[in-house]
């Protein structure tokens, strides 16, 4: 009976080595898997496998030192491998944060800001639709009451998040799987998106520059609304840190206000001829608003005026001849009110003008 080969024992040897080396880069992803969940959420039941999973190591670590040390033995040595020093970096993140997750479970709880801080949110967030100018308003909110809130789990966050995102928002992260680990990239998607200052900067000058012109100085209602909407847009400017708003949008705007207007601006620039482009902006906002106040009290004025007149007792055959004449008038042109909306019969004392409104 001969005696055994030892070059057929250091064959079988290196062929374990090279089995149990593939099994330990299993192992080494299977860990770092398992505590990123543990990590992002550590309520996770995650936990408890990544537990498990470091038993498994431990015990590989050991027949991988055995196959290794029989082998330099035998004069055979790999110094360029890193298997072993991977997986016992592995076991080793992986023992201690389950160890600081036991000490956390362990202390006491005291009263301060931070966990009065966890709460769950008892009030409807509104939904996000793409609007560029919408964005950080409603990331704001989000943010306060779900993103940096401890009491939600990264994946009960996503799900919040897409529950409140609709048109083009929804679409944006449209096929990102409802996984914790995709949660991160939403939120990047979303703020690369719809949340670039350059961005908002420019959707709130296209907006300012593309407002509707009123050219009828009576429709208070219009009027009302160009102005409101152009002090919302500066304002909305002013928060970019936006500098020479006026030396852009003041040319446009005067030629969206009524004629008579423009002529009581010209009137008024003229007496302060010295105002530079910021000034003479400034000033223009608050002639827009100054100008749509005065007009909205003169017709409500009048408007009640009316009102008492017409609620004054009248002779009952005097009253039916003013009621046919009304109803024959009225068949011809009707006028609306623009502020208490009541229809009058035609009469240019209900009809402002602006050298009269204030």
């Amino acid at each position: 009976m001969g005696k055994p080969d030892p070059n057929t024992d250091i064959e079988s040897l290196k062929a374990k080595r090279t089995k149990d080396r593939s099994k330990a880069t299993k192992q080494i992803n299977e860990l770092k898997s398992l505590f990123k969940q543990v990590h992002e959420d550590n309520q996770s039941p995650a936990r408890y496998e990544l537990d498990y999973a470091i038993e498994i190591g431990e015990s590989h670590l050991t027949l991988l030192g055995t196959l290794e040390a029989q082998l330099r033995d035998a004069g055979i040595e790999d110094a360029e491998s890193t298997h072993i020093a991977d997986l016992h970096r592995a076991v080793g993140l992986g023992k201690r944060l389950l160890s600081d997750l036991r000490e956390q479970a362990a202390a006491p709880v005291t009263p301060n800001f931070q966990h009065q801080a966890t709460f769950k949110i008892d009030f409807n967030l509104p939904k996000f639709h793409g609007d560029v100018l919408a964005w950080p308003e409603f990331w704001e909110v989000y943010e306060a009451s779900v993103h940096r809130n401890l009491a939600y789990s990264p994946v009960q966050k996503y799900l919040y998040l897409k529950q409140h995102l609709d048109g083009d928002a929804a679409r944006a992260i449209q096929g990102l799987p409802l996984t914790a680990e995709n949660y991160p990239e939403a939120v990047r998607i979303l703020q690369h998106r719809f949340g670039k200052d350059d961005v908002r900067k420019d959707t709130l000058v296209a907006k300012l520059l593309s407002l509707p012109g009123v050219t009828d100085a009576d429709n208070i209602k219009s009027l009302r609304k160009l102005t409101d909407e152009v002090t919302a847009g500066v304002r909305s400017l002013r928060a970019l840190d936006i500098t020479n708003i006026g030396e852009v949008l003041l040319p446009v705007l005067k030629g969206k206000i009524p004629a008579s207007w423009r002529l009581q601006w010209a009137r008024l620039r003229r007496e302060r001829a010295t105002d530079d482009e910021n000034t003479e902006f400034e000033s223009f906002l608050k002639f827009l608003q100054q100008e749509v106040e005065c007009q909205e009290e003169s017709v409500q004025v009048l408007c009640q005026k009316k009102r008492e007149e017409s609620s004054q007792p009248a002779n009952r055959a005097t009253t039916s001849v003013l009621n046919t004449q009304r109803v024959t008038s009225n068949s011809k042109r009707r006028w609306s009110c623009p502020i208490c909306k009541e229809g009058q019969a035609p009469n240019r004392q209900m009809r402002p003008v602006l050298a009269d409104a204030c």
